[in-house]
């Protein structure tokens, strides 16, 4: 993520976010403390990624799903997608074609708006666990960024098996 000073921000959280109502409050808290330029795409709900369409082999309805969400992001102006879900971010990495914006994992912005000073954190001495999400960390390769952004605010402590050796949470 490189400087993202004067970039519009469109968050899209996902069904997952919306079945869990304090990550969409934690995720717009931080961004405004950040200072950061930022919509939401899906703010109602309803809004889906298309992953559960094509996983039933319903490929033409998750295809104009994916017209559908291509162009309310290419119409809103945004130069960064913003996600928090691993898998809408793996399908949006992947299933869309969407030039000149940037699809970024809340952990890789975070980390990066820390870096920059834009978003302050203190450290603490308390322990966290992390699990590396199989479509986050298998499927993308996004290891680094959510340490390092627990890193900034306590004791990470890893796991027997981590990063491509992650245990499956079974979902």
């Amino acid at each position: 993520v490189s400087n993202t000073n004067n970039q519009k921000v469109l968050y899209f959280a996902g069904c997952m976010t919306s079945l869990t109502p304090m990550i969409m409050k934690s995720m717009t808290s931080l961004l405004k403390k950040a200072g950061v330029n930022y919509g939401i795409m899906d703010k109602d709900g309803g809004i889906c990624c298309g992953r559960p369409m094509l996983m039933a082999g319903r490929i033409d309805q998750a295809m104009e799903l994916v017209a559908k969400n291509t162009e309310i992001i290419k119409e809103s102006g945004a130069d960064i997608l913003l996600l928090s879900c691993p898998i809408c971010y793996k399908i949006f990495k992947e299933r869309y074609k969407l030039e000149g914006i940037r699809v970024v994992h809340h952990t890789e912005f975070f980390d990066h708006l820390i870096a920059e000073g834009r978003l302050s954190v203190s450290k603490s001495d308390v322990r966290y666990a992390y699990h590396d999400p199989c479509e986050l960390g298998r499927g993308c390769e996004i290891y680094d960024q959510p340490r390092n952004v627990i890193e900034n605010i306590g004791e990470l402590v890893e796991g027997a098996r981590n990063r491509k050796e992650s245990v499956c949470c079974g979902g």
